[in-house]
């Protein structure tokens, strides 16, 4: 259940931590945890408790520099869970104009940079293929 859980919480960080600090006031543990898990978007919009978590993903959205906010919102081009190859992403984000010049890089260092940002803020992550 813990498992399903981070994987429905997207690996992210702060959602983990607020979806923790949720289960950990639960009684009868594995009987609610599975409502939690069940439930979790709907939990999302109406348990108080999970206000922080809305207003912390939100600010960590906000506060996002205007060049990575629109390459971060055109992966919602792509259906979800939908592994995307890193180049292509640098391409067609390249192609649709997101990326700025920087003297001394290429375009595809710039975007290369942009991605490497949005992963360390945990907004995506990179699964590697052998």
């Amino acid at each position: 259940m813990c498992r399903n859980i981070v994987k429905k919480c997207e690996g992210l960080p702060l959602a983990i931590v607020a979806i923790g600090g949720l289960l950990s006031k639960k009684k009868n543990g594995g009987l609610e945890w599975k409502k939690v898990h069940d439930c979790l978007a709907t939990e999302l919009k109406s348990n108080d408790d999970l206000g922080s978590l809305r207003r912390i993903l939100q600010l960590s959205y906000d506060n996002l520099p205007y060049y990575l906010k629109q390459c971060y919102l055109y992966l919602s081009v792509f259906p979800e869970d939908y592994l995307i190859k890193r180049m292509k992403l640098i391409r067609l984000w390249i192609v649709e104009r997101f990326v700025e010049e920087k003297q001394g890089f290429t375009m595809e260092e710039v975007a290369e940079e942009y991605l490497n940002e949005l992963v360390n803020r945990s907004f995506l992550f990179v699964i590697n293929r052998g």
